[in-house]
């Protein structure tokens, strides 16, 4: 049976079910060991580090020493099980392909575990939209709303600075694959005057009629407790009146950890900064981060219509943005990575501005008590490119911006090395 959980959008971080048992044996109970003999063996079981010189040691700059404190802190009360966990990352392709987070998210899970996959698109915004361990079907009858050059105003996108509207009869579709779970869903939409009806199906029955019609704009969220397993989640509009929807989150009841894929594919971090600050924070407090992390700049070495000093500005107010509305938060900030571009005369050649982004996202992270790490430097800078690109297998994608699956997964293994080793050295 299917229990429905009614409370107010600012409750939604209060739990109001009693989470099921575990059906995924891998994962829980956990052991009774300390956080730091967790950490350690979450780190034992990747993959040796390559030995090919394609990539050098990823180095955690962290002028405070204490840039990672509440995500180790957070991550021992889940080893405890007294809390959930949450990693929010955001950024641009890098990360929305969620393979490099789909690494982190695995062997946290694994160690200090499961809570769910957490946030997904209701839809996918592109051909190819990867959540791992989530499929998002196809979807028909709806118009995708994001900042760009046709739209620079501030806009209602939610929570992921994306979001879908339909004014005619719609569906979309989303579901765990095999082996995943959740024992709790809720659909992250918007209220407004005119607002449509949104009907909500799991695994084929009916579940909610919601009304959006309202006489305010506010962001709501609809929580629906299930058996915990796989489940298919379906949302389908009838009439012409206007539905907005943010997105899913698929969880379980339990302590764990919460990896937030929050990354749009071509998103720059100004973009951040026409997002409805209202709506986001509404969206944001329920699922308070642990650890945010950033990683922009690649996509804004195209804007050459701005100073750089603007560029710097926005990165400013992005990220004094999330710490005001987070600010025991740890804060990671994952610097640009080597890209080329095509020259007058159609080289491939390094954009001059790289290095100036990531001094400027170092100066900047560092001043808001952030930790910085240095993509281009674990590169090996000039010529990675090249380097990459020759490797058996590649590494890096013929657009010579985009990274393949294995140069990912092994950025997301480093990366994991970086949040951990100081949890790691820690004494049983």
């Amino acid at each position: 049976m299917i229990a429905r959980c009614v409370v107010p959008l600012i409750a939604l971080a209060i739990g109001c079910g009693a989470a099921d048992a575990d059906e995924r044996g891998s994962s829980m109970p956990l052991a009774p060991t300390s956080p730091g003999e967790l950490a350690r063996a979450a780190l034992d079981d990747l993959p040796d580090r390559p030995t090919d010189g394609l990539t050098g040691d990823l180095v955690l700059e962290d002028p405070s020493g204490h840039a990672l404190d509440a995500l180790h802190a957070a991550l021992a009360r889940a080893a405890r099980g007294e809390h959930t966990a949450r990693l929010s990352f955001y950024g641009g392709s890098h990360t929305a392909s969620d393979l490099y987070t789909g690494v982190i998210r695995a062997r946290l899970q694994q160690h200090f575990g499961d809570a769910g996959h957490g946030f997904v698109l209701a839809m996918p915004p592109i051909d190819r939209y990867w959540q791992q361990g989530v499929r998002i079907a196809d979807a028909e009858g709806w118009t995708m709303l994001q900042p760009s050059s046709k739209r620079m105003g501030v806009e209602h996108y939610g929570l992921a600075g994306m979001a879908f509207e339909a004014t005619e009869p719609a569906w979309a579709d989303v579901e765990t694959e095999h082996g995943a779970s959740a024992s709790r869903i809720e659909i992250m939409y918007l209220r407004q005057p005119g607002g449509g009806a949104l009907e909500v199906e799991i695994d084929g029955e009916p579940s909610r009629a919601l009304d959006t019609a309202s006489d305010t704009i506010a962001p709501a969220i609809e929580r629906i407790e299930v058996p915990l397993g796989s489940h298919r989640v379906s949302l389908r509009t009838r009439g012409s009146a206007p539905v907005r929807v943010f997105g899913v989150v698929l969880e379980r009841d339990r302590p764990g950890v919460i990896v937030d894929q929050l990354a749009i594919a071509g998103a720059k971090a100004r973009h951040q900064l026409l997002w409805d600050e209202g709506t986001w924070s509404a969206l944001w407090a329920p699922r308070p981060p642990d650890l945010i992390a950033l990683s922009y700049g690649n996509n804004e070495l195209d804007d050459h219509h701005l100073a750089f000093a603007q560029h710097e500005q926005h990165f400013v107010d992005v990220l004094e943005r999330l710490r005001r509305h987070s600010p025991g938060a740890s804060c990671l900030v994952i610097g640009p990575s080597e890209r080329q571009v095509r020259g007058e005369r159609g080289e491939w050649k390094r954009p001059g501005a790289l290095p100036l982004f990531v001094a400027m996202q170092r100066r900047v992270a560092h001043a808001n008590g952030c930790a910085f790490v240095d993509v281009l430097a674990w590169q090996g800078g000039p010529g990675a490119v090249e380097r990459w690109l020759a490797a058996d297998p590649p590494l890096e994608r013929d657009d010579r911006m985009h990274f393949t699956e294995q140069g990912y997964r092994r950025l997301g293994a480093d990366l994991l090395r970086v949040l951990l080793a100081g949890m790691a050295a820690e004494p049983s």
